[in-house]
Protein backbone atom coordinates (compact mmCIF):
# COMPACT_ATOMS: atom_id res chain seq x y z
CA UNK A 1 0.00 0.00 0.00
CA UNK A 2 1.44 3.37 -1.01
CA UNK A 3 1.60 6.26 1.43
CA UNK A 4 -1.17 8.03 -0.52
CA UNK A 5 -3.35 4.92 -0.23
CA UNK A 6 -2.69 4.84 3.51
CA UNK A 7 -3.67 8.52 3.87
CA UNK A 8 -6.75 7.97 1.72
CA UNK A 9 -7.80 4.96 3.83
CA UNK A 10 -7.31 6.88 7.06
CA UNK A 11 -9.40 9.83 5.89
CA UNK A 12 -12.05 7.60 4.31
CA UNK A 13 -12.80 6.10 7.73
CA UNK A 14 -13.58 9.55 9.11
CA UNK A 15 -17.28 10.36 8.70
CA UNK A 16 -16.86 14.12 8.90
CA UNK A 17 -14.35 16.42 7.29
CA UNK A 18 -10.93 15.06 8.25
CA UNK A 19 -9.11 18.08 6.88
CA UNK A 20 -10.85 20.37 9.35
CA UNK A 21 -8.37 19.26 12.01
CA UNK A 22 -5.29 19.66 9.83
CA UNK A 23 -6.12 22.56 7.54
CA UNK A 24 -7.81 24.85 10.05
CA UNK A 25 -10.49 27.37 9.32
CA UNK A 26 -8.15 30.12 10.54
CA UNK A 27 -5.36 29.10 8.16
CA UNK A 28 -7.72 28.93 5.18
CA UNK A 29 -9.29 32.26 6.11
CA UNK A 30 -5.84 33.83 6.41
CA UNK A 31 -4.93 32.60 2.92
CA UNK A 32 -8.22 33.89 1.52
CA UNK A 33 -7.61 37.29 3.11
CA UNK A 34 -4.04 37.42 1.76
CA UNK A 35 -5.40 36.91 -1.75
CA UNK A 36 -8.26 39.38 -1.35
CA UNK A 37 -10.97 36.74 -1.65
CA UNK A 38 -14.33 38.02 -0.42
CA UNK A 39 -17.48 35.99 0.05
CA UNK A 40 -20.91 36.15 1.57
CA UNK A 41 -21.94 34.28 4.69
CA UNK A 42 -23.29 31.01 3.31
CA UNK A 43 -23.61 27.41 4.50
CA UNK A 44 -21.02 26.38 1.93
CA UNK A 45 -18.37 28.98 2.68
CA UNK A 46 -15.00 28.77 0.94
CA UNK A 47 -13.62 26.96 4.00
CA UNK A 48 -16.39 24.34 3.95
CA UNK A 49 -16.06 24.01 0.19
CA UNK A 50 -12.31 23.35 0.43
CA UNK A 51 -12.78 20.77 3.20
CA UNK A 52 -15.60 19.09 1.26
CA UNK A 53 -13.60 19.04 -1.96
CA UNK A 54 -10.54 17.50 -0.31
CA UNK A 55 -12.75 14.94 1.39
CA UNK A 56 -14.42 14.11 -1.94
CA UNK A 57 -11.11 13.70 -3.76
CA UNK A 58 -9.72 11.30 -1.15
CA UNK A 59 -12.89 9.30 -0.56
CA UNK A 60 -13.44 5.99 -2.29
CA UNK A 61 -16.87 7.18 -3.41
CA UNK A 62 -15.83 10.52 -5.04
CA UNK A 63 -19.49 11.53 -5.28
CA UNK A 64 -20.89 14.95 -4.49
CA UNK A 65 -23.54 13.24 -2.36
CA UNK A 66 -20.86 11.68 -0.15
CA UNK A 67 -19.06 15.03 0.18
CA UNK A 68 -22.28 16.80 1.20
CA UNK A 69 -23.02 13.99 3.69
CA UNK A 70 -19.59 14.54 5.24
CA UNK A 71 -20.24 18.28 5.49
CA UNK A 72 -23.58 17.64 7.20
CA UNK A 73 -21.93 15.14 9.60
CA UNK A 74 -19.20 17.67 10.40
CA UNK A 75 -21.76 20.40 11.08
CA UNK A 76 -23.83 18.08 13.30
CA UNK A 77 -20.74 16.96 15.25
CA UNK A 78 -19.91 20.61 15.91
CA UNK A 79 -23.42 21.57 17.02
CA UNK A 80 -24.33 23.40 13.83
CA UNK A 81 -27.57 22.85 12.02
CA UNK A 82 -27.70 22.07 8.34
CA UNK A 83 -30.16 24.38 6.75
CA UNK A 84 -30.98 24.31 3.11
CA UNK A 85 -31.06 27.81 1.79
CA UNK A 86 -33.69 28.55 -0.77
CA UNK A 87 -35.08 31.81 -1.92
CA UNK A 88 -38.25 32.69 -0.14
CA UNK A 89 -41.31 32.18 -2.24
CA UNK A 90 -43.55 35.22 -1.90
CA UNK A 91 -46.70 34.50 0.10
CA UNK A 92 -48.83 35.76 -2.80
CA UNK A 93 -47.31 33.09 -5.06
CA UNK A 94 -47.81 30.39 -2.41
CA UNK A 95 -51.50 31.30 -2.21
CA UNK A 96 -51.87 31.06 -5.99
CA UNK A 97 -50.06 27.72 -6.11
CA UNK A 98 -52.06 26.28 -3.21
Amino acid sequence: MSSLDAVRARFARNEGLPFADILTEASIQEALNEHGVTHRDRVFSPVTTIWGFLSQVLSEDHSCRDAVSRIIAHRAANGMQHRARHRRIPSSLRRVLA
